[in-house]
């Protein structure tokens, strides 16, 4: 969202040939909602709204993201990185597009890495 990042160009070009379906976790619409300007986070809004964008509910995921949170402590593993690893688990999708390297050490309850795109 933001031109001027580094890594904006790398996802832009990555998006450009995305054939899947974008899935993201409320907890991480929140953070990135909080670091964008409002007419950044209504453009993302829209892409939910327009079903660019699912969002999955946690629904009742508070033990394992508590688990998650309690065992990556150390790095320190936010709500919204474990919200990304339950909905890993929960969808099967092992894929992450993100700049954050601690999910280079996060396991899945398989004991899979998540493939850190782009």
């Amino acid at each position: 969202m933001n031109r001027r990042d580094r890594h904006h160009q790398r996802f832009v070009e990555y998006l450009k040939f995305f054939q899947g379906q974008l899935v993201t976790t409320w907890p991480v619409l929140t953070e990135v909602t909080h670091h964008v300007p409002v007419d950044k986070a209504v453009e993302i809004m829209a892409l939910v709204r327009d079903g660019a964008l699912q969002v999955i509910d946690l629904g009742n995921a508070g033990a394992r993201v508590h688990d998650l949170m309690k065992k990556y402590a150390d790095r320190p593993m936010d709500l919204a990185d474990a919200s990304l690893v339950w909905a890993a688990e929960h969808t099967g999708v092992e894929q992450v597009m993100t700049i954050d390297s601690d999910f280079a050490v996060f396991r899945l309850a398989n004991g899979h890495r998540l493939q850190v795109l782009p």
